[in-house]
């Protein structure tokens, strides 16, 4: 029998009684659809009580167990839950509020092209966040947003998104996707030096926090005014050195200079430099001589330069040592900041975004079908008049508005289902309504409709009658 669907097997806990478990020896268990040019109705009539919305409930379901089950014919070819043939619209009880988002019931050419596209960029996003993530802690060891490599970063609105990806921040779908696209699209990749030592960068990404302990004592030394007074004296010897042959200051014209003499004083402020220093910045360099990183294999040899700088009080030795540090430090972060602007270099983001784009700057438009049911349907009857916007808060979204207000379940939210000064029938009959267009895009062959219209007046029921013929 052709446009048909006939039940084999309904199983429902201890709900069906154990003969439905074999419909086919009562010969009842058909159901024939009227044909209306290529799509078929049927009319299941039952009061109340007899089961309607647990027959529901079961065809919903989309995969089996031991005992919530069900077999079917539909034009000869057998179904299980497990082949989702059914889409069901629960009666009034499960309609008081509208569920979905907007885009769930706006399908028009174009719209369906940009949610599509929407969904494509939405997951590049989520795979190169992911994966950049994961390379910063594999690779610089950086899992929080104050990592010192990210304060080195010159460019601030890498180092905000960076932050923001980090998955400690998590804040990730908080980034504006376009301003994000035309970022990364606008800012250059720095260059780094081509004689780079690999030992040493791993060195610096691997012992991290001895540097920054070096770096800081040889910041906090070099603040130290003996220490610039003992600067100031090696560049004044070094140009009465050049000019060794006159008795006066080149710089001053003061006459009798003694380079011998300003030699001992340079001497005798080195020698005592490390006696004078705090006990604080002694036990910080004490630690430093004493890491065990600092053994054999340190390719800055930051312990000999130290004992170096203890002996001699030769502060220049700490400054070239601080130097080397920062520059390899500041590489790092720059290589930080470029692996994040080519994170999506091979990904299809260009081509989805540019026609995503163009999309957006054009005005939404809905299938006629949709438009007839909400404009003469909707609007015509219940009073409010329904919108569709772009959100320009949230991504520039669609968004659709019941007299300039959202009513949609997930755009309201769960503690604000009632915005709007509506009666219960008219609540219900909104949310058949747009059930109905949710139905129309969900790809499902057969929709079941639970007693759609209990608790409307005759002037609904037509209402509604011609909502589902359309």
């Amino acid at each position: 029998m052709p446009n048909t669907l006939s039940f084999e097997s309904l199983k429902y806990q201890d709900i069906l009684e154990p003969e439905f478990q074999n419909l086919s020896l009562t010969g009842h268990n058909c159901i024939e659809f009227k044909m209306n040019g290529q799509c078929g109705m049927a009319v299941v009539y039952a009061p109340n009580g007899t089961g309607k919305t647990t027959l529901s409930n079961l065809l919903g379901m989309e995969s089996s167990s031991g005992s919530i089950d069900f077999s079917a014919v539909y034009n000869l070819i057998p179904i299980t839950p497990a082949d989702k043939k059914f889409h069901i619209i629960g009666d009034q009880s499960t309609r008081n509020i509208i569920r979905g988002n907007t885009s769930d019931y706006l399908i028009g050419e174009d719209i369906r092209r940009e949610y599509e596209l929407r969904h494509n960029i939405e997951d590049i996003f989520n795979n190169c966040f992911a994966q950049f993530s994961k390379t910063l802690k594999d690779q610089f060891g950086i899992t929080k947003r104050d990592d010192f490599f990210l304060t080195r970063i010159s460019n601030q609105r890498i180092t905000d998104f960076i932050r923001d990806i980090i998955p400690t921040r998590n804040r990730r779908s908080e980034i504006d996707r376009i301003d994000f696209v035309h970022f990364i699209r606008s800012t250059r990749v720095e260059s780094l030096p081509e004689d780079l030592e690999q030992s040493k960068l791993t060195f610096i990404v691997r012992n991290l926090s001895l540097v920054q302990d070096t770096l800081a004592i040889t910041a906090e030394i070099g603040h130290n005014i003996e220490i610039q007074e003992i600067e100031k004296n090696d560049d004044a010897i070094y140009i009465l050195n050049k000019y060794h042959g006159q008795t006066a200051c080149v710089v001053c014209d003061a006459n009798n200079i003694s380079i011998h003499d300003l030699t001992i004083r340079k001497k005798i402020n080195r020698d005592r430099i490390y006696d004078n220093l705090s006990a604080n910045i002694k036990a910080v360099l004490d630690k430093i001589v004493n890491n065990h990183a600092l053994q054999p294999g340190d390719p800055f040899s930051i312990h000999n330069r130290i004992l170096d700088f203890i002996r001699s009080g030769e502060y220049l030795i700490l400054q070239a040592l601080q130097t080397e540090l920062l520059g390899y430090v500041d590489i790092i972060s720059k290589t930080v900041a470029n692996i994040f602007l080519q994170i999506f270099e091979d990904t299809n983001l260009d081509i989805y975004f540019n026609e995503y784009e163009h999309l957006l700057d054009r005005q939404p438009s809905l299938d006629n079908e949709e438009l007839m049911l909400i404009n003469q349907v909707v609007n015509e009857n219940i009073g409010p008049e329904i919108t569709i916007v772009r959100d320009a808060q949230n991504g520039r979204n669609f968004r659709l508005l019941l007299d300039g207000k959202a009513f949609l379940g997930d755009d309201v939210g769960e503690k604000n289902q009632k915005p709007l000064k509506l009666s219960t029938g008219e609540r219900n009959f909104i949310s058949l309504a747009f059930e109905l267009l949710l139905a129309r895009h969900a790809n499902k062959e057969l929709i079941v409709l639970d007693d759609p219209i209990s608790s409307f007046d005759s002037v609904y029921k037509n209402k509604i009658a011609y909502c589902i013929i359309i």
